[in-house]
């Protein structure tokens, strides 16, 4: 179910769009509203630290002389949240996947 930013909550698990796919992320700290306003004078949100499941896979490309290096999130349910970041979710879609039981 989609949702709106003011809607979120502590502890809730949200899928956002991120480049080319989906992230999880679960919502660790409350949304605060910005000090700022925004560019057309709607109220903002600050940005909210989430936790999120990601590995970081690192291979070499043949023929060249660098690593490549990709993070990757993974959207099982059964996730332990070992990265936490700060996660901007002004003009985003953001769908609710479990509804945090946190206050």
């Amino acid at each position: 179910m989609e949702i709106k930013i003011e809607d979120l909550r502590q502890g809730d698990e949200v899928l956002i769009g991120s480049s080319m796919g989906l992230k999880k992320v679960k919502i660790l700290r409350p949304l605060k509203i910005s000090k700022k306003p925004n560019w057309r004078g709607d109220t903002a949100y600050s940005k909210v630290m989430c936790g999120m499941n990601e590995s970081i896979n690192t291979f070499q490309i043949p023929g060249r002389s660098y690593n490549y290096t990709e993070r990757v999130t993974s959207l099982a349910d059964d996730v332990d949240y070992n990265t936490q970041r700060y996660v901007d979710f002004n003009y985003r879609n953001i769908w609710l996947v479990k509804r945090g039981t946190e206050f």
